[in-house]
């Protein structure tokens, strides 16, 4: 396994643990336990690897910043596909960022929603399903 892919595995595994943790599902020494284990991961990557990272409740909230009223809320299935597909297409000259997942929320919700204007549209860049 690549070291990314170690990295990005552990900090979903991080990821998962502390939300257990934060809704009382799992003691404090194993969110201690994975903490360290992460660190320990960190300094065997001496400053070699960047990544960021996007949880469901980045695109849940701006969905909230791009007008979505308690009806037409985003659901965590919601949130948690668009992340998927997110992943399964992006473009990596144009990365993650609030553009895209406005895009992509566009898409799952069919409401034309606002973004800053790149000079592109990131769906252009990537295939559908349809083509």
């Amino acid at each position: 396994m690549s070291t990314r892919k170690r990295f990005e595995t552990l900090q979903t595994l991080l990821t998962a643990i502390e939300t257990l943790h934060s809704y009382q599902e799992l003691p404090s020494s194993v969110l201690n336990a994975a903490q360290n284990v992460k660190e320990e991961f960190d300094d065997e990557l001496n400053d070699r690897v960047i990544l960021s990272s996007w949880h469901i409740n980045d695109v849940q909230s701006y969905g909230e910043v791009l007008g979505f009223d308690e009806e037409n809320e985003l659901t965590e299935t919601e949130c948690r596909d668009i992340l998927h597909t997110i992943e399964r297409r992006q473009d990596a000259d144009i990365g993650i960022n609030w553009n895209v997942i406005a895009e992509f929320i566009d898409s799952a919700k069919s409401k034309p929603t606002e973004s800053i204007d790149l000079g592109i549209v990131a769906s252009d860049f990537w295939e559908t399903d349809d083509e």
